[in-house]
């Protein structure tokens, strides 16, 4: 990169990660207000997250979940306990390797992951349709350049 061509100084990056640490916080301010609407004991947010990769992507070793999620095998264990426990997912054992674990969303499981997500965008929009128009044109023009 050419140095004379940089024009960007210390303050305007200094803006670019305050704005970043900005969203980060909104975001998930965002989650947690969601959360607190939408989730119990049964079903948190880590738990519908592992509903739904199994939803999307069928069924999936305890491994593959793990790296997935970015959790520990352990962590994906006390996941799949609990919703297991409620009805929400199997665990068997892998037909060729009989020490590896497939998990395999349920119909009740798939059901829960269905409304939990319609619920959690409803939760989202109800926040975003309190902005003004042009903020929420604002928004939508800031996203679509987050997305480039």
């Amino acid at each position: 990169m050419d140095p004379a061509a940089h024009t960007e100084g210390p303050d305007e990056a200094a803006n670019g990660a305050a704005l970043a640490e900005s969203l980060f916080t909104a975001v998930h301010k965002l989650r947690q207000r969601a959360s607190r609407q939408l989730f119990n004991e049964q079903v948190t947010y880590e738990r519908l997250r592992l509903l739904t990769f199994l939803r999307d992507d069928g069924d999936l070793t305890m491994t593959e979940m793990s790296r997935r999620l970015g959790v520990t095998p352990r962590a994906v264990t006390t996941l799949a306990v609990c919703l297991e426990s409620a009805g929400m997912l199997t665990r068997q054992a892998h037909t060729r390797d009989k020490r590896s674990i497939v998990l395999h969303i349920t119909d009740t499981g798939r059901l829960a992951a269905d409304r939990l997500w319609d619920d959690h965008r409803d939760a989202m929009a109800a926040v975003v349709d309190k902005l003004t128009d042009d903020q929420k044109t604002a928004l939508r023009d800031i996203l679509d350049a987050l997305d480039t």
